[in-house]
């Protein structure tokens, strides 16, 4: 909470733990945040080839399958949608 005062206007994320990163992108959703989230590089890939892309628009990227699955199944409960479409 005491993070995401002030409305920011960006919220870049770093954060390796799933669980923690799932929390953190919970409640920029909720607060319809704008947020910039490091997946599954882990030094593997070349920083030329980053992409700027909505969670639901990733492909081939363990982590963020697992967390996009983790958010579709918190937002069930809640009305709207922040995930994009359900594949």
């Amino acid at each position: 909470e005491e993070l995401l005062a002030g409305s920011p206007s960006l919220v870049v994320d770093a954060i390796d733990d799933l669980g923690t990163k799932e929390e953190l992108l919970e409640a920029c959703a909720a607060r319809r945040l704008t947020v910039l989230s490091a997946l599954g590089a882990g030094g593997k890939a070349n920083a030329a080839s980053l992409r700027l892309v909505r969670l639901d628009e990733i492909n081939g990227d363990a982590i963020a399958t697992t967390l996009l699955r983790r958010l579709r199944k918190a937002e069930r409960s809640r009305p709207g949608g922040v995930t994009g479409p359900a594949p």
